[in-house]
């Protein structure tokens, strides 16, 4: 329990290292579990244009993840 609340909290600092833009994209998608017609209504993007953007708000957060020195490699 201990190492899954550490990992909750490294996951909600490298979050909040995030825009705005990918914080709200992610949590539409990975925690409320909306579809991509969902998605690009409520933040006004185009379909196509979800999934590479998911890529690299993803990335962006593996990257924060990563440099917090509390998850290793």
């Amino acid at each position: 329990l201990v190492e899954d609340s550490e990992l909750i909290e490294t996951v909600a600092t490298a979050m909040a290292g995030l825009t705005e833009r990918c914080r709200r994209l992610l949590r539409l998608l990975l925690v409320e579990n909306r579809s991509y017609a969902e998605v690009s209504e409520e933040l006004s993007m185009p379909i196509g244009s979800i999934g590479p953007v998911r890529q690299r708000c993803l990335s962006y957060l593996r990257r924060e993840i990563m440099t917090s020195k509390v998850v290793e490699p």
